[in-house]
């Protein structure tokens, strides 16, 4: 039972309540944020029990407000179409939602994927805890803001950067939210173009955090893709100080574990940069890596300092 599972851990009403195949229910997603489910349907089985999915969520978490985010380009491969709607309430108000003290709005209709990024939550705290106050840093590809939200509350200060408006717009409005308004800037830039012009002022960072879509989605442009990676964490690694440290991440389940971190040194080498792993990191607990599904394991977060 998914949700007796995470009966065990979870503390708060925020949480992914159902992973996919992680908890043996191959195509469902469901997000609860607060009174506020967000659900996906992302294959033809699943879509075909839709209906009977929905009453069961209902039954179980009450919500008040059912979103149906069936806007993955996934979908198209099972034939269904894409949509996105509100079945049950309405989102007049957007959920407010509280992660580790910290309160973040989610929009599950117009935000990316169901709303809100809950598989790095315990990564975010883990990288804060190594951060002092008084630090400056970088949060690259930040969306709403919550990596550095959590860097700020530490007593760091934080640029995030980002190429949605709206993403920036709503970091700022939770920065607020969290009365980190004070030692958070957030900035709408193309995080490349963002990197190559610090570089050129000679600007350096005590820490960055660096997480951004997936760069490999498919096996035909694993290549590039790879390159991608090295290429953006080496110029992060140029942008950071002696002592600094980067928390960068991998959601392309294309991309496995040992090839991230050979990834990594890769990107040293051509930064001149001498590291060290400090932790290596995955998904939330609310998202369950299957252990006969090694798709599962999607995210990797590594943890390095330039030393």
């Amino acid at each position: 039972n998914a949700f007796e599972y995470r009966k065990t851990f979870v503390k708060g009403n925020t949480f992914r309540a159902v992973f996919s195949e992680g908890d043996l229910l191959p195509g469902l997603i469901i997000d609860k944020y607060e009174n506020t489910l967000s659900m996906q349907f992302l294959t033809l089985g699943m879509d075909t029990l839709s209906e009977l999915v929905i009453q069961a969520a209902e039954a179980v978490f009450s919500p008040v407000n059912i979103v149906l985010r069936n806007d993955s380009s996934s979908r198209t491969l099972e034939g269904l179409p894409l949509e996105k709607k509100i079945i049950k309430g309405n989102l007049d108000k957007l959920p407010v939602v509280n992660i580790g003290g910290l309160l973040f709005e989610v929009d599950p209709l117009a935000g990316q994927k169901t709303g809100f990024f809950l598989d790095q939550a315990e990564n975010r705290v883990a990288f804060a805890g190594l951060l002092k106050s008084g630090q400056t840093g970088l949060d690259l590809f930040c969306h709403t803001g919550a990596w550095g939200i959590e860097a700020a509350k530490r007593g760091a200060f934080v640029t995030g950067v980002d190429s949605s408006d709206a993403a920036v717009l709503r970091a700022k409005a939770n920065a607020e939210l969290n009365n980190a308004n004070k030692n958070c800037a957030f900035v709408k830039a193309d995080v490349f173009d963002f990197i190559k012009m610090e570089l050129a002022k000679g600007k350096s960072y005590d820490f960055i955090v660096l997480d951004p879509p997936a760069f490999v989605r498919s096996k035909a442009n694993l290549k590039n893709g790879l390159r991608a990676y090295r290429d953006i964490n080496s110029a992060v690694m140029k942008l950071a100080k002696r002592g600094a440290f980067i928390a960068t991440s991998s959601c392309s389940y294309h991309v496995d574990r040992n090839a991230f971190i050979e990834i990594l040194r890769g990107a040293a080498k051509d930064a001149g940069k001498t590291c060290r792993i400090t932790e290596t990191r995955s998904q939330a607990k609310d998202h369950p890596v299957a252990l006969f599904v090694p798709e599962t394991e999607y995210l990797k977060c590594v943890i390095v300092q330039i030393s």
